[in-house]
């Protein structure tokens, strides 16, 4: 505000960009002679080649970037109309969760009919029409008041604290007359039941589905939701179900619309049916429908993308279970129970469901009740894989890997085309371990942790390869089993060192054969394993080769033999979270080291909690937003002229 000419008693009437409320955002640049979205041409695979590759045109696309997922996380949308004008040009961009398309510059002096007819078609066309969800609604006041009186029962605890923190701000403006309009107002959604029984072997029934049978909820702050405007773009709310009078946990992602995908709800499904435990338990679950058509809510720009882009469809599933993040645990004996507990959840899946997760991260763990009778539970099975889906015997087409880089196996990381296996999945478990070993216990690394963390989970060798390859250290780390941390808790420590032996003997009985089907096209592997030689000298001892990793059952025994030892555990062993000191950016947002993703991966694994809205510190879209556009060109038709099926603009 040092340079603002506005005077000190006008300060407080300054207004604040609310992004819950912005329908059409408009993004104003008049400083170059061309604006940052005019191209000229496309690249081989459809891209537009923008005129102006400059850091302020980066910068410029960047901030639209930036107000576009601000609004996506705020607001029930399925896609979202921008314009961008430039001196005396203006663009329409079109973003779904597929991508953004964007027109070439329409010079509205010239042409300012057309304009006027865009304006004129995008008030008169409904919510729908402007790209709002159509089956979330605001409820009625006797439906807000039924939450409150539900909420006042509750005990205390971190589920009351969980719906307190999202539905406090839409409570405390749901009074007649409201003070303000609510940052994050509480909106009423539908879950429509469109799902057919299933069996034990996963194979859907030929009975009447539940089709229009809807179970409404109420939804307030997101718990966690995606910082990305194109993609699944998840969001988790602490939600009250209207029907039952309980709070339930309510899931909301697009999904890939491909045979090869298994919606989620179906997986859960087939979790349920073959008795698994350890998981989440799915009350309701189904893709969107429109409450009018009865048609899948799906997205339009991938028509436009040349086969480029699958198109996404809306789906949503409620669980049960209400859980605390797995960084919330009370001690390092809770910490090992409910990664004890998602192993679990993992093993009998894999063997009574045939399911594999694939995407073990700290994310995807929950602890439900109060330590120490606390359980672990494994969710989000929206990556995972059927066992007759796998095919160990030959590599992956591409090395686009899923999951959390951050918490893969190391031979995954370093071999992009290597399917993930169980064993990739149990490793997974390993690094959770050493990871909140580090994060929350004590340890001697001192100044190196930062180091470490680059190396052992974030860090990437610099190659031409078309994709991220993991550090040979790493993956030298688990092969010749040195934990390379010093940890200084005795339990976490000896389970870290089981865990890591384990994984070493799988290690060994991989082949020259297996790492070259698993390497990238034309990559020497003999190279590729000399390549950081040189970064530490690695004992030669370790331990025997054999395949430990098949099963789960080595390593749930590491785990129930040291949790049951009596010695070893302190219920203040838990000190505070040791990454705070190690800021990274991410999309100008100041997180800790424990959200981030390394830059060339090609998932976004979800966020924390949304930033709340309305703060001093987010009046204005940064202006050095990092986010980025899949841009597609629509073609040389004019900004008043695009149609689609459903739009009125």
């Amino acid at each position: 505000m040092k340079s603002s000419r506005i005077t000190d008693s006008r300060k407080p009437l300054l207004g604040r960009v609310s992004y819950t409320y912005i329908d059409l955002p408009l993004e104003l640049k008049i400083k170059c002679a061309h604006g940052a979205f005019e191209f000229k041409d496309e690249d081989d695979e459809g891209n537009p080649i923008f005129i102006r590759q400059d850091d302020l045109a980066k910068e410029d696309r960047g901030q639209v970037a930036e107000y576009i997922s601000e609004i996506f996380e705020r607001q029930p949308r399925q896609k979202l109309f921008t314009l961008f004008v430039h001196r005396d040009t203006v663009q329409l961009l079109v973003t779904d969760r597929t991508s953004t398309r964007i027109s070439r510059p329409l010079n509205y002096v010239q042409h300012s009919d057309t304009l006027a007819t865009f304006f004129f078609r995008f008030a008169d066309t409904d919510d729908q029409g402007r790209g709002y969800d159509p089956t979330v609604v605001a409820p009625a006041g006797y439906e807000i008041e039924k939450m409150k009186e539900t909420l006042d029962t509750l005990e205390a605890g971190y589920v009351k604290n969980l719906v307190q923190d999202a539905m406090q701000d839409g409570l405390e403006c749901s009074v007649s007359p409201p003070s303000r309009a609510p940052m994050w107002p509480i909106r009423k959604v539908a879950v429509l039941h469109e799902r057919k029984e299933a069996s034990a072997d996963g194979a859907e029934k030929d009975v009447t589905p539940l089709a229009r049978e809807a179970r409404h909820l109420l939804v307030g702050k997101p718990q966690f939701c995606s910082h990305d405007a194109h993609g699944r773009g998840t969001k988790g709310f602490v939600a009250y179900d209207l029907q039952e009078g309980g709070f339930v946990y309510l899931k909301e992602s697009w999904r890939l619309d491909s045979p090869t995908v298994h919606p989620e709800w179906k997986t859960y499904e087939r979790l349920q049916a073959n008795g698994v435990e350890h998981v989440g338990t799915m009350l309701c679950g189904g893709d969107v429908l429109d409450p009018d058509t009865g048609s899948v809510q799906r997205t339009t720009n991938q028509r436009y993308g040349n086969g480029r882009f699958t198109a996404r469809i809306h789906t949503r599933l409620v669980l049960k279970q209400i859980g605390r993040r797995l960084e919330d645990y009370k001690e390092a004996k809770e910490l090992c129970r409910i990664l004890l507990g998602g192993l679990l959840g993992h093993q009998q899946a894999w063997e009574k469901a045939l399911i594999l997760h694939r995407d073990i991260s700290d994310g995807n763990i929950l602890i439900v009740g109060e330590n120490p009778d606390s359980v672990g539970i494994l969710i989000d099975w929206d990556l995972c894989k059927y066992k007759e889906d796998l095919t160990p015997d030959r590599p992956v087409s591409h090395g686009q890997r899923s999951g959390t880089w951050c918490f893969m196996s190391a031979v995954r990381t370093r071999f992009p085309r290597k399917e993930a296996l169980v064993a990739d999945d149990i490793e997974s478990f390993m690094n959770l371990t050493l990871w909140f070993s580090v994060r929350f216990h004590k340890h001697d690394l001192g100044n190196d942790l930062h180091d470490h963390l680059e190396t052992y989970y974030r860090g990437t060798t610099v190659s031409d390869q078309p994709v991220p390859i993991g550090k040979f250290d790493r993956y030298m780390r688990v092969k010749k089993a040195d934990t390379r941390v010093p940890i200084l808790h005795p339990r976490l420590n000896m389970i870290g060192n089981w865990l890591m032996m384990l994984c070493s003997q799988h290690y060994k009985t991989f082949t020259e054969g297996d790492l070259a089907m698993w390497g990238l096209p034309g990559c020497n592997i003999s190279e590729l394993n000399d390549a950081d030689n040189d970064e530490i000298p690695f004992p030669t001892y370790g331990p025997p080769p054999m395949r430990t990793l098949d099963t789960h059952n080595l390593f749930i025994d590491v785990f129930r033999s040291e949790l049951a030892k009596p010695k070893g555990w302190d219920p203040e062993d838990k000190l505070e979270d040791q990454f705070k000191k190690l800021v990274v950016e991410r999309d100008q947002k100041p997180v800790t080291i424990g959200s981030f993703q390394p830059s060339t991966s090609t998932h976004s694994k979800r966020s924390c909690t949304a930033e709340p809205e309305g703060e001093p510190s987010t009046s204005r879209a940064p202006k050095r937003a990092k986010r980025g556009l899949r841009g597609v060109r629509t073609g040389s038709t004019p900004l008043g002229s695009h149609q689609e099926s459903g739009e009125n603009v």
